[in-house]
C-alpha cells in the first residue's frame, strides 16, 4: 500500500467518525505524534 493509499483509508476513516470519536481520535493522534517528537529528541 502506498503512502497516498494509507492517507486517503485514514482520510475516509476519519471522515466517518461522529463528533465524540473524532475528538478522541484527535487527542490520541496528537499523543502519538508528540512522543515521536520527544523521542527522536537528542
Amino acid at each position: 500500500m502506498s503512502t497516498d493509499e494509507i492517507k486517503l483509508q485514514i482520510f475516509r476513516q476519519v471522515d466517518t467518525l461522529d463528533a465524540t470519536k473524532l475528538k478522541e481520535f484527535y487527542g490520541v493522534l496528537l499523543n502519538y505524534v508528540n512522543s515521536k517528537k520527544e523521542t527522536t529528541k537528542g
